[in-house]
């Protein structure tokens, strides 16, 4: 996350996750609105705006073979590879429901945006459990709220009949709430600012 050094010193960790989400999603790949893009069209969306190549493979991940390939561990989702810069490789457990399928593929996403692994590093994800602080607090965060925003979440919470709401509801799973429940702890104790220079 180095490339987000700077701004990282001068703005709360809530705050550069809400500006990275923004620019994303109305800015570079027309996310807005409740008819949300399957995981293919957003995959299509970031190859044609930065270039990357992606792979999608769905396999049994109960099958032996299938486990031995991809040296699996137990509860994976999806097995995600790092091939080369923009090269990314995903094999999904076929069982994973569409949206889930979209929400682990901006969760391993995230890995690569904010320059947390390097070619050929392996991740090995599940919907609801997180290995490490890395996965809970910036991958997820940034997975959920390009999936179910805290704004719509509580919009749907407080019981809104706006029809946009009412769609999101009806697509959405179960796990995708229970996820958006989370708490994040912020990695840094003080509330940052944008800074003035002194001259």
């Amino acid at each position: 996350m180095d490339k987000y050094k700077f701004v990282n010193e001068n703005i709360t960790d809530a705050g550069l996750m809400q500006t990275l989400i923004v620019s994303i999603m109305h800015n570079y790949l027309g996310l807005s609105g409740y008819k949300l893009d399957d995981m293919e069209r957003i995959a299509w969306k970031i190859k044609k705006q930065w270039g990357y190549v992606f792979e999608f493979k769905y396999e049994n991940f109960k099958k032996q073979s299938v486990i031995e390939n991809y040296h699996l561990i137990p509860e994976t989702d999806v097995y995600v590879k790092l091939n080369s810069p923009k090269n990314i490789t995903f094999v999904f457990d076929k069982k994973t429901k569409l949206n889930l399928q979209r929400f682990l593929f901006l969760k391993a996403w995230a890995y690569d945006v904010f320059d947390a692994w390097k070619p050929g590093d392996e991740l090995y994800l599940n919907v609801m459990t997180c290995k490490d602080k890395f996965e809970r607090n910036w991958a997820e965060r940034f997975a959920i709220e390009l999936t179910l925003s805290d704004v719509d979440y509580q919009r749907i919470k407080d019981g809104s009949k706006a029809g946009d709401i009412l769609a999101i509801k009806k697509i959405m799973e179960p796990e995708l709430y229970a996820i958006r429940e989370h708490e994040y702890e912020e990695e840094r104790w003080i509330d940052r600012k944008w800074m003035k220079p002194d001259f």
